[in-house]
């Protein structure tokens, strides 16, 4: 049995339910929303954790996202958000395709760092990158 640390505030169970040329799509869940928040992509994935991060304050980023756009100042709106989930609850759903537990652990140098647990086979990686992630969770989905 692997070590989990389900309280951390960044934990998220990926639920991958489709694969096709290259591109997952599914649902993942935190601990703050019984709902499920869905993606069609890697990269739809990543901003809407990063979102997340980001409206928890967990983990703090150590670089501020860049744009080609204008940057417009954003107030910063501190959310108190509540967990809803009891301990382990949320991450007793499943993809249909694979499952993931991420925790990410830093958010430095513009990206992420922590682990990645695949659920069906009891496998723990840690990744520098969220790239790196995005490799390991595409090769254990071919």
């Amino acid at each position: 049995m692997l070590a989990i640390n389900w309280s951390i505030p960044s934990f998220a169970n990926v639920c991958i339910d489709e694969c096709s040329n290259g591109e997952v799509a599914g649902r993942f869940y935190h601990q703050y929303d019984k709902k499920p928040v869905h993606f069609t992509c890697f990269m739809e994935l990543l901003r809407q954790m990063d979102d997340l991060f980001e409206s928890i304050h967990y983990p703090q980023a150590t670089a501020r996202q860049r744009s080609f756009l204008k940057e417009q100042a954003q107030a910063a709106v501190q959310q108190e958000l509540t967990p809803v989930w009891q301990s382990r609850e949320f991450g007793g759903e499943r993809g249909t395709r694979a499952t993931f537990y991420i925790m990410v652990k830093g958010r430095a140098n513009a990206s992420w760092q922590g682990d990645v647990v695949w659920v069906e086979r009891e496998i723990k990686k840690t990744f520098r990158s969220a790239m790196e992630l995005m490799v390991l969770m595409d090769n254990a989905t071919k």
